[in-house]
């Protein structure tokens, strides 16, 4: 587990950038994306995690997973920069800012480092997502609500299907550190599965019930006999009142019993004829540098006129079988430090990398995983990867 010596200081680097990260991501909600403020908090946003970037490559040896995360970073750096540069041609279908590409991937992506580097100097540690947790659900459900808002605005209607619900899922990690508090642990638990239920995402809905089965079964196997009991008392009043709103929504929701329909009758929305599509798009092009090397950041909007909501076809035809390479070798790598995790790490931390892999793997073939990381899963990320390079060089030099 993490050292708290130093995590509990309130004005630490790991608070104030956190701080930033919030504001940013709130701005245009708080003061408008274009504002004076909205700027300000851009650039601080950008600033603090590129010098966050550089200063953990410099200082550490990265473990493989963010070396191979760095590789990607790389490559849509490259492909972005180029799209930056070439600007986006009238014709692609839909309007597109040609910035979008590099910015999206990296406020996804750059605050993994910088929470590395903080689990790395001990400023924040499980203490630190403990008290946080809060402000991390506040924070989701904010962005969460203000979506379905809009949403029910435009459509006219009492429900709708928020995208943002995946925000929720994030969270499932950050419930592994109130392992010592089962009651708050499982309550925290309840409103995840709440809110997933809330967004009617089926993809969102799927992997939130797969991590709440992992969580289950890995609290019955790692608790002891004495608190078992009191585990599976608590786990089963849960279910039941997790049963008992599914039951509601089948009563009184036409979205989610439409949902439902859908999903029994195989009807993934129009994603077999989308996936299809591109696939058979990739394999027929003339160009055997396309092939190789892709058709460039936003090739899928361009060439189709819609991106492809999975990473895996986004990867293939933006940056071909070069590129697709480089993002299995990183799950890959995921995968290993999943497996080694069990070993080397506490319990805590290996359920943590594994409940994240799954969402994020989940992620990348329902929806979109690279570009569209919250806040809240890669604050984890970063502090799980470093909990476990600590507990893997600890390991190997005894």
């Amino acid at each position: 587990m993490g050292n708290n010596v130093r995590s509990n200081k309130l004005f630490s680097q790991a608070n104030f950038y956190t701080a930033v990260c919030f504001l940013f991501f709130l701005r245009k909600m708080l003061f408008g994306a274009f504002s004076f403020f909205g700027r300000v908090f851009f650039v601080m946003f950008f600033i603090l995690s590129v010098y966050y970037f550089f200063k953990t490559i410099i200082e550490y040896k990265l473990p493989t997973c963010l070396k191979m995360l760095s590789f990607c970073l790389v490559l849509i750096v490259s492909y972005g920069s180029l799209l930056a540069l070439m600007g986006i041609d009238i014709m692609w279908g839909r309007s597109a800012d040609r910035y979008f590409y590099l910015i999206i991937h990296l406020q996804s992506i750059l605050p993994i480092y910088a929470f590395y580097y903080f689990a790395k100097k001990q400023l924040i540690d499980d203490g630190w997502f403990r008290k946080i947790f809060v402000l991390f659900f506040v924070f989701t459900f904010i962005i969460f609500r203000n979506a379905q808002m809009i949403k029910l605005e435009a459509q006219g209607t009492e429900e709708t299907v928020v995208n943002e619900a995946y925000g929720f899922l994030a969270l499932f990690p950050i419930m592994v550190f109130f392992q010592k508090k089962p009651i708050i642990q499982y309550f925290g638990l309840l409103l995840i599965l709440f809110f997933l239920l809330s967004g009617f995402k089926r993809g969102a809905i799927i992997l939130g019930g797969i991590c709440f089965l992992v969580f289950l079964w890995h609290s019955l196997r790692s608790t002891k006999e004495s608190r078992k009991i009191i585990t599976i008392v608590i786990a089963g009043v849960l279910l039941y009142v997790v049963v008992q709103y599914v039951d509601d929504l089948l009563q009184n929701s036409n979205l989610f019993n439409m949902r439902l329909e859908k999903t029994l009758d195989g009807d993934s929305s129009g994603r077999d004829d989308i996936y299809s599509k591109y696939w058979s798009f990739f394999w027929n092009q003339d160009s055997a540098l396309a092939i190789l090397f892709g058709n460039g950041a936003y090739g899928t909007l361009k060439h189709l006129g819609l991106m492809a909501h999975n990473d895996w076809l986004e990867f293939l035809i933006d940056m071909g079988l070069f590129g697709t390479l480089v993002y299995i070798v990183y799950w890959v790598t995921i995968t290993n430090m999943c497996i080694k995790s069990y070993k080397t790490c506490s319990r805590e931390i290996f359920l943590g990398i594994l409940l994240w892999a799954i969402i994020n793997l989940g992620r990348s073939i329902f929806s979109t995983s690279i570009m569209d990381m919250s806040l809240c899963s890669t604050s984890v990320f970063g502090y799980l990867v470093a909990q476990y390079d600590n507990s893997l060089r600890k390991s190997l030099s005894i």
